[in-house]
């Protein structure tokens, strides 16, 4: 099966806020779920689809650090379960 996430780059803008850039397949979405320790961007594919596209489209999002820490987890949802990755951590 094909991923549904591609490449991915984080990039400090300043001194509180990273800013993620990814890629997801072109029949997926995503929701960010910042409510926890670790924030999570979960992505499914469209309804009605089977399989992640190889087509990808780029998406970019801001997150502010917590205690000079950022954890991001990536979770694509297939039929078969849950893949937890790529899974990024910046700090101690």
């Amino acid at each position: 099966m094909n991923p549904m996430v591609g490449l991915f780059k984080v990039d400090l803008i300043n001194s509180s806020t990273f800013q993620v850039d990814f890629e997801i397949a072109d029949n997926c979405n995503y929701k960010r779920d910042t409510s926890g320790s670790v924030d999570i961007i979960e992505v499914n594919l469209d309804p009605g689809e089977t399989d992640p596209s190889t087509t990808f489209k780029w998406y970019s999002e801001q997150y502010n650090p917590v205690n000079n820490e950022f954890d991001l987890e990536f979770n694509q949802k297939f039929s078969s379960g849950t893949v937890k990755r790529p899974i990024i951590h910046i700090g101690n």
